[in-house]
């Protein structure tokens, strides 16, 4: 039999959304995905306070194992505020690397001469 998976919806500014959607389609997966991705990136080295924008919001939903929505759960009790609020500061870490990582090279260059 296949595992269950809980569902679990979010909030998130609309800024972080249109992220989300240039990350995915330059991964080739979906929205859903990037946010798993973005949440094992950060369960894995621990999830820091990244800021993210504000404005109008979105609810996104996406499917986690159990093991992961627990673990969500028990991080949110810890720092004592929602599992939106570790799930907003994950997506917004891993955003702001990947599309850092992403960016064209824009510093000074050096010429050399033999």
């Amino acid at each position: 039999m296949g595992r269950k998976s809980a569902v679990v919806r979010v909030k998130v500014p609309e800024g972080m959304v249109a992220q989300l959607r240039e990350v995915s389609k330059r991964q080739g997966t979906s929205v859903s995905e990037v946010i798993r991705r973005a949440i094992s990136v950060a369960l894995r080295g621990g999830v820091r306070a990244c800021s993210y924008g504000y404005g109008g919001t979105v609810v996104l939903s996406f499917k986690a194992t159990p093991e992961v929505h627990q673990e969500l759960r028990r991080l949110a009790g810890e720092r004592k505020v929602p599992v939106s609020e570790v799930v907003r500061s994950a997506v917004a870490c891993y955003l702001q690397e990947f599309l850092q990582r992403q960016r064209p090279y824009t510093g000074k260059y050096i010429k050399v001469y033999f």
